[in-house]
């Protein structure tokens, strides 16, 4: 016999907008634990949970910098690999893919995404 599943569904915080999650948990300790969650930080989604680096009308360009560096642990070794930023080994997107590895330490790794609307000429 299959489980029980608890769906819960909470609107984004942010006013008027009309996306929802869904969650779903196993028990309802769970399902208690994920609303208690909801009350301490309400979802929001994608579009607004990081809206500053959102590509729009009003921010049609955003540039990250990365920079290839060894990473040290908690116990003090030094990871054999260089990682972006300390947190990852590749980065890719359409048109590319790096691997820190395959530069020196304190490569940098700039990373431009504009949006150019279509001008009226274009648009034909």
């Amino acid at each position: 016999m299959a489980r029980r599943e608890y769906v819960s569904r909470f609107p984004c915080a942010e006013t008027g907008c009309t996306e929802r999650s869904y969650y779903v948990d196993t028990t309802r300790r769970e399902q208690q634990q994920t609303y208690a969650n909801q009350q301490r930080k309400p979802w929001r989604c994608y579009r607004h949970s990081g809206a500053n680096t959102l590509l729009s009308l009003d921010n049609p360009e955003r540039v990250a910098v990365m920079t290839a560096e060894r990473v040290q642990t908690d116990r003090g070794n030094v990871l054999p690999t260089l990682y972006w930023d300390g947190a990852v080994d590749v980065v890719s997107a359409p048109g590319f893919k790096a691997f820190a590895d395959d530069f020196p330490p304190g490569t940098r790794l700039i990373v431009t995404a504009r949006i150019e609307l279509p001008t009226e000429e274009t648009s034909r």
